[in-house]
């Protein structure tokens, strides 16, 4: 028993004498602490591409930075993979010079966009000027302002009869024939009042409106002890919900427009929102859907109200016994066309994607499953009926923190990684998804930027590599 204490008497002792010297510093300390974002300013620079996209396909053009206020300007062909200047830096450098009545460096363009008009041409925009650049002739061009294009005019739809609109806390319809108004509703008052979005049915015979009990007035006060325009302080108050609170209670209202009267709807489902969203109207009119988010956050519902009888059934019913991560880890995607939706979950321990059948409110099955997260949806294809997502935790021999990207079908097949070297990754998709920008880095590692293959992930070509030799 005596040599644990005499250990922990040790240990004390050290702690005593140690504690006091980690705690103090000496101005040079801070001074270099202060100056260490300055210190390393301008020190790693490279590997990143934000590109630009030339129309809908996956060719495109960026900056490659090089340091030191320096860039050049790259072009990337997708089918065959090609990297190259997107025009002849030094000529364009020497009649940018004669154009603009300043030197312009190769290596320092003060080019703002590109626009690739036709083979062998590119128009550059400096400022407000514009010049177009021809390869064979090695010559700039001052080019004409673009003109906008006026939008094509779409056929206005129909007007409908009626309208509806909201006038004093109600609901007001008004004839487009005669211009008369008749009051719809004529219980809203400054304590429960009407709210939009008002949204018609397909048919145009069902209305549905929300009616909101608004929040309490919690007013909090600060006080600004020393404003920049006066002498004395200022009082602020803002308003400021705080636990237990009254917050905005929302409740759909459902009128059916030819009677003129309400279709009730029970709240029994949706007793305490946080938040009423995603309002969707079925395109045959039986129905209107929308997602419930229970105040507290454990309970999420996507619910459809019966557009005769106003009968309310849970198609999709999440619960937590602690809490759904309701800003990160939520996401809902109705599929309209087979009447199916994309429903995140971490009902198994893990954040993963599940398939619903909306006409019967089952699981149909579970797309992503797996000791790993879903950390992001980046697309879903309706037509081939796959998810792209971005992941963590899937390789077991990198860290589970790292960012990797994959695509996955709807019945939980064929996951494909679109990204594969131990880093984190940053993921840039063409337009027309047939290849990915990856921006991979560690932090023992710059970033470094290739061009893939995204049937695959196959490596097309390297782009940029970032260098830190100055840091």
């Amino acid at each position: 028993m005596v040599r644990p204490l005499l250990i922990e008497l040790l240990i004390a002792l050290a702690l005593a004498v140690s504690v006091p010297a980690f705690g103090r510093g000496t101005l040079a300390d801070y001074d270099r602490a202060d100056n260490l974002r300055k210190w390393a300013s301008g020190k790693s620079y490279g590997g990143r591409v934000d590109p630009h996209w030339i129309g809908a396909g996956s060719s495109f053009w960026y900056r490659a930075d090089l340091g030191h206020d320096r860039r050049q300007y790259i072009r990337v062909e997708a089918s065959p993979p090609s990297r190259r200047p997107a025009f002849d830096h030094p000529a364009v450098a020497r009649e940018l010079s004669r154009l603009l009545g300043r030197q312009v460096t190769s290596d320092n363009l003060p080019i703002d966009t590109l626009e690739f008009t036709r083979p062998g041409e590119v128009v550059l925009t400096v400022g407000p000027q514009r010049f177009r650049y021809r390869d064979q002739a090695h010559s700039l061009e001052t080019e004409p302002a673009a003109t906008a294009l006026r939008p094509h005019r779409r056929q206005a739809p129909e007007p409908q009869p009626l309208t509806a609109s909201l006038r004093a806390n109600n609901i007001v319809l008004r004839d487009s024939r005669d211009g008369s108004a008749i009051p719809l509703t004529t219980d809203g008052s400054a304590s429960d009042r009407y709210e939009g979005p008002l949204l018609w049915s397909p048919d145009h015979k069902k209305l549905l409106a929300l009616k909101v009990v608004p929040e309490q007035n919690h007013p909090v006060y600060t006080v600004e002890s020393s404003p920049k325009d006066q002498l004395q302080p200022r009082l602020h108050t803002q308003q400021y919900l705080k636990p237990e609170d009254v917050i905005a209670r929302p409740r759909p209202h459902l009128f059916d427009i030819d009677s003129h009267r309400e279709i009730p709807i029970s709240d029994a489902l949706f007793p305490t929102p946080w938040e009423l969203s995603d309002f969707v109207w079925l395109p045959d009119s039986t129905a209107f859907r929308f997602r419930y988010n229970q105040r507290g956050h454990q309970v999420m519902r996507v619910l459809e109200v019966n557009a005769a009888t106003g009968a309310v059934r849970p198609l999709i019913d999440e619960a937590s016994k602690t809490f759904i991560d309701w800003t990160n880890k939520v996401y809902y995607h109705p599929l309209p066309a087979t009447d199916e939706a994309v429903w995140m979950s971490e009902r198994d321990g893990w954040a993963h994607l599940y398939l619903y059948d909306m006409r019967t409110g089952a699981v149909k099955n579970q797309i992503t499953s797996g000791h790993w997260v879903v950390r992001g949806i980046e697309r879903v294809d309706d037509e081939k009926r796959q998810v792209w997502i971005s992941l963590s935790g899937y390789d077991p021999d990198q860290d589970p923190y790292y960012v990797h990207y994959a695509r996955v079908n709807f019945d939980g097949t064929g996951l494909q990684l679109l990204t594969r070297s131990d880093g984190t990754h940053e993921a840039h998709f063409s337009p027309d998804y047939q290849v990915l920008i990856d921006t991979a880095s560690r932090v023992d590692q710059p970033p470094v930027s290739e061009l893939h293959r995204c049937s695959d992930g196959a490596l097309l070509i390297p782009l940029e590599r970032g260098d830190v030799r100055e840091l």
